[in-house]
């Protein structure tokens, strides 16, 4: 499970299943709290009640009636604060819980011996990448590390020690740099790949 999937997963009220993938991810393990605090927001029914369909005309009968104008911000403020809450919320909530990934790819298709998916999201300043592949195991001494490489250029998206709720961001865009690949790295290795290859695909994505 992606931590799309997770996040969005606990804001339904699934904790469980949060809970377990959160295991292997200090970023979901950090963000609980706010996530938290956004699932109580949204459980009130006021976020997403629709209001009277004579609000409005009550609104304005209600300001033509006063005779104390210059105090319409008591009343006025505090529901354009709500209003604005509102919003604020739902932002969040749409930032903590990101769409669908913009590629992804099914390890188990050219690795066997993997299962999992590489998924991808195309960010301003280069890619997210999400990795939740059972079969890469800790090994001492040894990390792994995701590559982006065109023909002559290969770029380093990040190292982790298991496959399981990595979330990395490499500074390119995978359309100029389709191969995408794992090899096992010694931990006092150098800034090129010098490791076993674990798994490679190549395609535009």
């Amino acid at each position: 499970m992606n931590c799309s999937d997770a996040r969005t997963g606990y804001l339904d009220g699934d904790d469980r299943v949060f809970d377990s993938h959160a295991k292997g991810c200090v970023e979901c393990r950090d963000l609980r709290p706010e996530l938290h605090s956004m699932r109580l927001a949204l459980a009130d029914e006021a976020v997403w009640k629709d209001p009277s369909r004579d609000l409005a005309d009550r609104v304005v009968a209600a300001v033509a009636l006063s005779d104390e104008p210059r105090h319409w911000g008591r009343w006025l403020l505090p529901a354009l604060v709500g209003a604005a809450a509102v919003v604020v919320a739902i932002g969040l909530a749409a930032s903590l819980v990101r769409s669908g990934p913009d590629w992804e790819i099914r390890v188990a298709q050219t690795a066997p011996e993997l299962d999992g998916t590489i998924a991808g999201w195309n960010d301003p300043v280069g890619t997210r990448v999400v990795v939740n592949v059972d079969g890469l195991k800790p090994v001492p001494g040894f990390m792994y590390e995701l590559w982006f490489s065109s023909d002559t250029v290969a770029i380093s998206a990040g190292t982790f020690v298991t496959g399981n709720g990595v979330d990395l961001t490499v500074g390119v865009a995978r359309v100029d740099y389709p191969r995408v690949w794992i090899t096992l790295e010694p931990t006092n290795g150098g800034p090129l790949p010098e490791g076993d290859l674990i798994y490679d695909v190549i395609t535009t994505g």
